[in-house]
């Protein structure tokens, strides 16, 4: 009868396997080491940039004031007002908190510009009348609390098409001239 045997490795040779296996663990760690600064540099110098969101909702204007539209905006960040399809002077009147019936609004919220702005607008293509250079936004709370009022006011005549963008989507397009209050 013969009983294999089991050849057993020189416990030389088992320490050399383990050795190596510890300097190949070694020096992947001194890599991840080495590079960290680099990793850190490339991070310092990435800047993450998350467009402005604006959100505005039309209102009923006054039934003596056919020639106006009125919305509620709220926005995190700057943004722009779009006219299309009237060549017509605009007049833009902001408030910042109020009611409207059981309705109020702008209790953490300001003026994303000035309280009054005008602009005179010659094209009927797509033309900013009004650069917000601020948020809606000041305090935590709810959407409507983070809202202001606009009425943009123009020709009774004109029908434009009012949009509100974030000021990124609106960089290329032409500006309306500013005019002075009438």
């Amino acid at each position: 009868m013969i009983i294999p045997t089991v050849r057993k490795q020189e416990p030389e040779a088992e320490n050399g396997k383990q050795m190596k296996k510890r300097y190949i663990v070694l020096a992947i760690a001194c890599i991840e080491i080495a590079a960290l600064p680099a990793a850190a540099q490339k991070l310092g110098a990435f800047e993450l940039k998350i467009p402005s969101i604006v959100a505005a909702s039309k209102l009923p204007a006054p039934m003596q004031e056919t020639g106006a539209q009125r919305f509620l905006v709220t926005s995190d960040g700057p943004f722009s007002i779009v006219s299309e399809g009237a060549a017509t002077n605009f007049e833009l009147v902001w408030v910042k908190s109020g009611s409207m019936g059981d309705l109020h609004f702008g209790k953490h919220a300001q003026l994303p510009g000035e309280v009054y702005s005008c602009a005179q607008s010659r094209t009927v293509d797509k033309t900013v009348i009004y650069d917000a250079p601020q948020a809606t936004y000041e305090d935590d709370g709810e959407v409507v609390d983070q809202a202001v009022l606009v009425e943009i006011r123009f020709n009774q005549a004109q029908a434009p098409k009012i949009k509100f963008i974030s000021d990124k989507r609106a960089k290329k397009l032409p500006r309306a001239k500013v005019c002075s209050k009438a």
